[in-house]
């Protein structure tokens, strides 16, 4: 019952930011956007390539954390990297409901290290994209004319972020998060352990993660913090498309509105009408007209239908795979 009411209160939430998104586009004039689109052509496609790469970058720091032994190859990490985030940008949750989706590229005995792994890396992804929000504040106050007052609430918003990712660390290192971690991934796929045994695993390897080397912790935070660079670089191409010129600063400051957004709005399915609203306020802020924060974030989201159809794919591939490899033991059991 909990889960019919969870997926109501999505799709209520998804029609109210589509609803918001229509009153934008009402309010800043249909015309506007339609005119930004007309001169579109072939080169929209370019959008997908800082997105592929970025997302492709953003998929080791999770591999680095896990066992070497159980560690998946560059092409399957990059897969469940990508099924990850095309699963994230429709479910709400913070950007985590996805994750559990890479498990999948993982061989049963090493799933409670590997959401071990996730819970530490979503952690350090936090804290690089609360970082790459900051860094859009300092630029923006220092090379762009936005006005402080927004500024400034994009600084606290990175600093809370910061804070609550950091104490969020410190509190599932000390009190452990196992057991609940353990109903909300085997949702998604089979465990292979009990749940006493995978909750138990799972705390203990991620205080071994945070009070292990730091190395892995700092290659991944960097890593995370190019990633996101490299996703940004998405609006750049984007306005670039809509044929409105801008300089690398003010596409750097636009590329972490996402973040922001994402702080007040996550609960909402890909941030409908919430990151619109954003973007909307910060262009025109920055003397721009509101509708091209619109068509901005509208081609990120034509993107995002170009990706639907591969998310599904690499996760309905990978179950069929994980199921396969399930049931080859016993069919050996079996034919002796």
């Amino acid at each position: 019952m909990f889960r019919n009411s969870a997926g109501k209160i999505r799709i209520l939430l998804a029609l109210g930011g589509i609803a918001l998104i229509v009153v934008l586009i009402a309010r800043v004039g249909p015309g506007a956007v339609v005119q930004h689109f007309s001169a579109v052509g072939f080169e929209i496609f370019w959008v997908v390539v800082p997105y592929a790469i970025g997302t492709a970058i953003g998929a080791f720091p999770w591999v680095w954390l896990l066992p070497e032994t159980g560690r998946p190859g560059p092409g399957a990490a990059i897969k469940s990297r990508l099924a990850a985030s095309g699963a994230n940008a429709l479910l709400p949750f913070f950007a985590l409901a996805g994750e559990p989706a890479r498990l999948l590229w993982l061989k049963t005995n090493v799933r409670a290290a590997g959401t071990a792994a996730l819970v530490v890396d979503r952690i350090v992804y936090n804290c690089a994209s609360a970082v790459f929000l900051l860094t859009g504040v300092v630029l923006a106050l220092t090379a762009t004319d936005l006005p402080h007052s927004i500024a400034l609430v994009a600084a606290l918003i990175g600093v809370s972020v910061l804070l609550v990712t950091i104490g969020l660390g410190v509190a599932t290192s000390r009190y452990g998060l196992g057991a609940r971690l353990e109903k909300f991934a085997r949702q998604k796929l089979p465990l292979g352990k009990s749940p006493a045994a995978f909750g138990a695993e799972v705390d203990r390897t991620v205080r071994a993660l945070f009070h292990g080397p730091r190395r892995p912790l700092l290659l991944g935070f960097l890593t995370h913090f190019v990633s996101r660079v490299v996703l940004g670089a998405e609006v750049f191409v984007a306005l670039w498309v809509l044929d409105v010129p801008v300089t690398p600063q003010v596409a750097y400051v636009l590329a972490t509105v996402h973040v922001a957004t994402a702080a007040v709005g996550s609960a909402i399915p890909g941030q409908l009408g919430v990151l619109e609203g954003g973007q909307a306020l910060v262009t025109s802020a920055l003397g721009m007209d509101a509708s091209v924060g619109i068509s901005l974030v509208l081609v990120g989201r034509l993107r995002q239908l170009v990706f639907a159809p591969l998310t599904v794919f690499l996760i309905s591939t990978a179950r069929a795979h994980d199921h396969a490899a399930r049931r080859a033991p016993l069919t050996t059991e079996n034919a002796q």
